[in-house]
């Protein structure tokens, strides 16, 4: 049986730690991110988030053998930059990087899905793995048409995981949009994976 985890409160701000996260002594949403920049078209995108969702997975079962996936979703969401009028680091950062998760705000996102939904339905955890700006969508997609912006690039990328992944058991989509859009345009898109883990 694994180490008993704890839920980490949703008002802590940035995630759990992502060894900390993998090792199961905690249940709450944390980061692996990998950046998409020097990925030029939509297929190459999506194999290298397939790579990462693997080694993710590889992580985790390394550091709890005595566990395996149960099930798990690929999800979209979305980043804003965090405020500038804030405390602490918040105030540091005046620009959204999309490779630092302390220059983006979570609240209605990644943190609000984690919170509302999967850890309500007993999810073990959620990683953020990548985010998308719109200086990185790839300026000439052979498989869809040109996204607009971070978002609608970011829900291309989700689909086209959840139909790498639609023959796995495990996969528990049950649609190719995980939830709704974001009612602004947000500094980026963010790409997912929550999992869900049983004993062996």
């Amino acid at each position: 049986m694994a180490n008993a985890s704890s839920t980490i409160s949703a008002s802590t701000r940035g995630g759990a730690d992502y060894d900390d996260l993998i090792r199961g002594t905690v249940k709450y949403y944390s980061f692996n991110l990998v950046d998409l920049a020097h990925y030029m078209t939509l297929t190459g995108a999506k194999q290298r988030l397939v790579q990462q969702i693997d080694d993710t997975f590889a992580d985790i079962l390394t550091q709890q053998d005595d566990m395996e996936i149960e099930c798990f979703t690929i999800g979209k969401s979305h980043a804003r930059r965090a405020g500038a009028g804030g405390s602490g680091y918040s105030k540091r950062y005046k620009k959204f990087n999309r490779m630092n998760k302390y220059t983006w705000s979570l609240d209605g996102g990644v943190s609000g899905r984690w919170s509302s939904y999967y850890s309500k339905k007993g999810y073990s955890g959620l990683v953020v793995l990548t985010a998308v700006t719109r200086d990185i969508i790839p300026r000439f997609p052979t498989q869809v048409r040109q996204a607009r912006d971070a978002e609608e690039y970011s829900i291309a990328l989700e689909q086209e995981l959840i139909k790498y992944y639609r023959e796995d058991p495990l996969l528990a989509n049950v649609s190719f949009n995980t939830g709704p859009s974001c009612d602004t345009t947000p500094h980026a898109g963010i790409v997912y994976v929550a999992y869900k883990l049983k004993d062996r």
